[in-house]
């Protein structure tokens, strides 16, 4: 798997996952990679720094761990409004096509295929949100799951 920085037209700054690389040049090439802000597919790849890890890697704080989680339930929504927008205007939105995307792209191999279309291990699904940005129908979403204190 592999993680680029990607960045529209419109110049809205976003991140996805592909199998590797010749997975983005076909998605790239076939006009499947669309920006979840504007919904352009003229899409590029971002200039990107090569991740380091360090063994003295200071763990996060509480508050910065909150905080980033309230970030990304906002980016989330951000992209669930944009998806929506487009499930509007598409007669596939919403509807499996059985595309096997999330199938394929799923870090986890949490998604299972069965013959009336896929099913997800909670044991084993991690919440990294690859399979429904690689969805190209929005047919599946990220849900928070209730704290239990």
């Amino acid at each position: 798997m592999i993680r680029y920085a990607l960045i529209c037209e419109k110049g809205h700054d976003f991140e996805s996952w592909f199998q590797d690389s010749a997975a983005y040049d076909q998605q790239a090439k076939r006009k499947l990679i669309g920006c979840p802000v504007c919904g352009s597919s003229k899409v590029d790849k971002a200039i990107m720094a090569p991740r380091l890890s360090s063994s003295a890697k200071k763990r996060e704080a509480p508050a910065e761990a909150a905080v980033f989680r309230a970030q990304a339930i906002a980016d989330w929504e951000r992209i669930l409004l944009a998806r929506a927008r487009e499930l509007a205007r598409c007669f596939h939105c919403g509807r499996c096509t059985e595309c096997d995307n999330c199938y394929i792209y799923c870090p986890d191999v949490a998604i299972a295929k069965h013959d009336r279309g896929f099913a997800i291990d909670l044991r084993y699904c991690k919440g990294c949100g690859v399979c429904p940005a690689e969805c190209p129908r929005a047919a599946m979403e990220m849900v928070e799951e209730p704290t239990e204190f």
